[in-house]
Formats: structure tokens, C-alpha cells, sequence
């Protein structure tokens, strides 16, 4: 019979007062196993090691999310170079998904947009506060709440970076309208091509007015018209516009509406008349004056259509609200021209033009001006200018934001191809 001893010269086994070895058994092969030569954890498997609140990284699983992102801009620069390939790739597939995602959103009153951004931030500023509270009481590290907020961070960045590419970022690598339309290269017009086309645009600015009111002056600003009134008549007119400039059928369909943002007064403190939320297909205009106003929507919609450059949106908006069946969206489109191309000219020109316009023009200028005064010069409206720029040059469009300005450019090629300022007359 095999008997066990426990003696003071025999090794001591780190689970007990002493080792025990069966006789008859040689020590590596006794039933209780091997004695160890050094101490062995206690701790279970899976145990975390430092303070009893720190959280698992989950470190591949977030890297990868941002992978993703940065994988999708990598993309986004190889088709920037090969734009036939991209516009292949991009033009069928782009519209669909920003109509759907601009169809279903349109079911909801509000913006989509707006809920989801204020339901992220409450989400962050709660992980970031309970974070914070663990650490000042002791029940996490510092080292472990830092690596998890930075991953999460990473994390979101590439989610947010690869949907945004998905939907709609990959828009900016296709080929120029001008191209896409078959128009030539844009050759600069001479001062006396310039003034001609000013001065044509006076008129259509007078001929507008007096469509909306019969008199010069009607007496008050000219009051905004219903929105969904105006939204209708620029849908009609980028249908309009997709025949005339023969553009994809994509362009003339039917997409959700316009909507006004609850931080409407926060937008424009940044300077912004309208964004456009591709993650959602949410056109989100800034509720502002008639000369403003049906302009803005126009142009958000054409983002909405996978028009991406800041100055082709510019000009496909303007020739669709000169092409809506609505008075108010063609008195916006023709101020609009007038601007744009009289800031062009030398000063007294400028002034010359400007008293060529009826007093009622010159009213609801005056109105928007005012409307716009409190946005003006502010440091936030600085900032917004400033992430605007880098957004726009981060995706490669020409100048960042001077790239608005660069629409006068397809504004005088259209009056070039078409023989006229006003594509729509009386449409």
C-alpha cells in the first residue's frame, strides 16, 4: 500500500503547507502532478490584470473599423486619378443609393441628420463622462481609459470616412461636368463679353421682379414663398435641366425634400446657407430670404444627385431654379447670375449696373443683407470657412473654397452654348 508523507525537508507546494509525494511514485508522474520549481498564479485564465474597472481594447476589432476608412480613401485617391474608371464605377451606383437613403428619410418631418448627430455627441459625451468618473474613483487606469478612448476614436473616424465614401465621397473623382457635358475648354471672355453678358443679366433680374410683383417696387421685401411649393418647382426643374444639358436620367428623378434644420441659427453663425448629409441623402437648408432661399435648395439638391464640386453644384442649381415653374426660384436664380458676374467687372461698371436694377430689387438685396448682418465677421463663421476649405482640398477639389467662385466659369459657357443667360425664359 502506497502511503503519503509531508516532511520540513521536502519541497513546498505553492498550493499547500508542503509537497506530497506517494511512495512508489517518482515525483513527475504522481498523481497530483508535477512539482513546480516556481510559484504559479492563482488567477483564473482570463483574469484582467491593473485596477478591477479597466475594459478589454478590443484593439483589432477597432483598428480594423479605421482600416476600412483608410482603406476607402486610399480608393478614393486611386480613382481621383483614372476619373473614367470612376465615373463608371460612381455614376450608376451613387444616385441609387442617395434616392433611397433620400426616400426614406423624407418619410420623417425632421432631419434624420440632425437626430443622428445629436444622438452621437450624447453618446459620447456619456461614455466619455463615465469614463472620466471611473477614473477619478480609482476602478480604472489612466493608461487603460486613454488607449480605449483613442481606439474609439479610430474606430468611428474610419466608420464614418468609409460610409461616407460609400454613399456619395467617391463623386469627387469623376470626370468635370464641363467634360461630361462635351463642353470645350473654357476660354476667358474679354471685358466687352463680360459687360454684355452683365447687362443681359440686369435685365433678367428686372424682367423677374416684375414677373413676381407687376411694379417696380412693390412697397416691402419680397415675401419667401411656401417651401414645398419651392421644392416641387426645383425637382421640375432638374428635370428640365437633365434634357437640356443632356445629363444622366439620375439627375431629373424625383428625391426626397428639403429640410429646415432645428440649429438653423447655428449654421449660420458658421457661415453655412445649407449642407447636404450624404449619410442620410437630407438636403438641410437655412430658412433665409427670397434671393437667397430657392437658390440654396437648388443647390443642395444638386449635391443630393451626386454632383459633388462646390462650383458644379453652383451652376446646376442655378440652371434648374432658372428652369422650375415658379416665379420666387427664378428671381433667385437671376440675382444669382447678376452678382456673380458683375463682381467680376471693374468698379464702375459695378456701380453703373447697380443703377440700371429697379428700387424692389434693390429692397430685397437690402433685406438679405440685413437678414445675414449678425452672421457676419464672426469667428465662427471663420472657423466654418476654414473646415470647409480643408474638406473640399482634402478631396481634391481645385482651390477649396474659392472653388464657388469658379462657376462664373460654366455660367459664360452656357450663355456661350445655349446663346442665352436664361435657359428658362418664361418656363
Amino acid at each position: 500500500m502506497f502511503v503519503g508523507s509531508v516532511g520540513p525537508d521536502r519541497p513546498r507546494h505553492p498550493l499547500g503547507g508542503g509537497a506530497v509525494v506517494l511512495r512508489g511514485w517518482p515525483p513527475w508522474c504522481s498523481p497530483i502532478g508535477p512539482i513546480p520549481s516556481t510559484p504559479v498564479s492563482t488567477l483564473p485564465p482570463n483574469a484582467k490584470s491593473g485596477l478591477p474597472g479597466d475594459r478589454p481594447l478590443h484593439a483589432k476589432r477597432r483598428l480594423a473599423v479605421f482600416g476600412s476608412g483608410a482603406a476607402a480613401y486610399l480608393v478614393f485617391v486611386l480613382l481621383a486619378s483614372f476619373p473614367a474608371a470612376a465615373e463608371a464605377v460612381v455614376a450608376p451606383t451613387h444616385p441609387r443609393i442617395a434616392w433611397t437613403l433620400s426616400r426614406i428619410s423624407a418619410l420623417l418631418p425632421f432631419s434624420v441628420a440632425e437626430v443622428a448627430l445629436v444622438a452621437y455627441l450624447a453618446a459620447w459625451l456619456t461614455f466619455l463622462g463615465r469614463t472620466l468618473r471611473a477614473v477619478v474613483r480609482g476602478q480604472r487606469s489612466r493608461k487603460n481609459a486613454g488607449q480605449i478612448v483613442g481606439l474609439v476614436v479610430l474606430r468611428d473616424v474610419g466608420a464614418i470616412t468609409f460610409c461616407f465614401y460609400m454613399v456619395w465621397g467617391f463623386g469627387y473623382a469623376r470626370p468635370p461636368l464641363a467634360e461630361r457635358m462635351g463642353w470645350p475648354v473654357f476660354t476667358a471672355p474679354d471685358s466687352a463679353e463680360l459687360i454684355d453678358l452683365a447687362e443681359e443679366s440686369v435685365r433678367n433680374l428686372n424682367a423677374a421682379y416684375l414677373v413676381l410683383h407687376g411694379v417696380d417696387d412693390v412697397g416691402h421685401a419680397t415675401r419667401v414663398a411656401d417651401r414645398e411649393e419651392l421644392d416641387d418647382a426645383i425637382e421640375a426643374g432638374f428635370a428640365r435641366a437633365t434634357t437640356l444639358l443632356g445629363l444622366r436620367p439620375s439627375v431629373g428623378w424625383k428625391y426626397g425634400r428639403a429640410k429646415e434644420p432645428v440649429f438653423s441659427s447655428l449654421m449660420a453663425r458658421f457661415g453655412v446657407q445649407g449642407q447636404y448629409s450624404p449619410l442620410t441623402g437630407e438636403p438641410l437648408v437655412v430658412p433665409q430670404p427670397v434671393l437667397g432661399r430657392s437658390l440654396t435648395i437648388a443647390h443642395e439638391k444638386a449635391h443630393q444627385r451626386g454632383v459633388n464640386p462646390e462650383l458644379e453644384a453652383r451652376f446646376l442649381s442655378y440652371v434648374a431654379a432658372s428652369l422650375a415653374p415658379h416665379a420666387a426660384a427664378r428671381y433667385s436664380a437671376a440675382y444669382y447670375m447678376n452678382t456673380t458676374l458683375v463682381r467680376e467687372l471693374a468698379r464702375d461698371e459695378r456701380v453703373r449696373l447697380a443703377g440700371l436694377l429697379l428700387p424692389g430689387v434693390h429692397r430685397d438685396a437690402r433685406d438679405r443683407a440685413e437678414w445675414w448682418r449678425p452672421f457676419r465677421n464672426s469667428s465662427a463663421r471663420a472657423v466654418g470657412a476654414a473646415v470647409n476649405d480643408r474638406f473640399l482640398r482634402a478631396n481634391q477639389v481645385a482651390g477649396g473654397i474659392a472653388n464657388y467662385g469658379l462657376a462664373v466659369r460654366l455660367l459664360i459657357e452656357l450663355a456661350r452654348q445655349t446663346g442665352s443667360l436664361d435657359p428658362g425664359g418664361e418656363a
